[in-house]
């Protein structure tokens, strides 16, 4: 935690929760810290603490635009969803579209995101809720894309070289404030 005059930030707080729930559903964030008190603070914007962004020479190469390792769609990742590749160690057929990437990551990932209403990586859009004017999907212009989901790119899918069936979190900021009544259910869409 990283506190701000006599209260707590709530940016860093996100943080400490994100790496802290990654640690339970036993799921590598980039950086690898042992301990949230090993993160490092930078003062960026209006003397509030960030963290640094460390790159991690062993993650796969990612894209610009979506900073991802696989290049997926919310509809490609939907039909990966129901093919439940490599579950129970099945090799996939090869015409069934399935990369490297376990079922029960989407799963785990899903799930997290779920928690802390992160929405940035499976809901680029905000179509699952009703955003606020200073999420990054009203900033970009992006909510009126909610007509064709499907091809709506998945970003922060990353991997290591080494090890491309898992997933790593990167971009863990969660969001905490939402009302019950405006919770993102659209993360769990194909779970099962």
């Amino acid at each position: 935690f990283s506190t701000h005059g006599s209260h707590l930030d709530s940016s860093s707080s996100s943080s400490s929760v994100s790496f802290h729930a990654l640690g339970i559903l036993y799921f590598p964030s980039l950086g690898g810290y042992e301990s949230s008190r090993e993160m490092l603070y930078w003062t960026c914007k209006n003397g509030r603490p960030c963290p640094i962004i460390l790159w991690d020479a062993s993650l796969s190469s990612a894209s610009n635009d979506t900073h991802s390792s696989v290049k997926l769609t919310w509809g490609t990742y939907q039909q990966l969803l129901k093919q439940k590749c490599w579950q129970n160690g099945r090799v996939p057929k090869p015409e069934s579209g399935c990369t490297e990437i376990h079922h029960h990551e989407w799963s785990k990932m899903a799930l997290f995101d779920f928690l802390l209403q992160i929405y940035n990586r499976l809901d680029t859009n905000c179509c699952g809720f009703r955003p606020r004017k200073e999420d990054a999907c009203v900033q970009n212009g992006l909510r009126p894309k909610c007509d064709d989901q499907g091809s709506a790119a998945l970003a922060h899918i990353i991997q290591r070289k080494h090890d491309p069936r898992h997933l790593v979190f990167i971009d863990n900021k969660g969001f905490f404030d939402r009302s019950e009544d405006n919770l993102n259910f659209k993360l769990l869409e194909g779970i099962k």
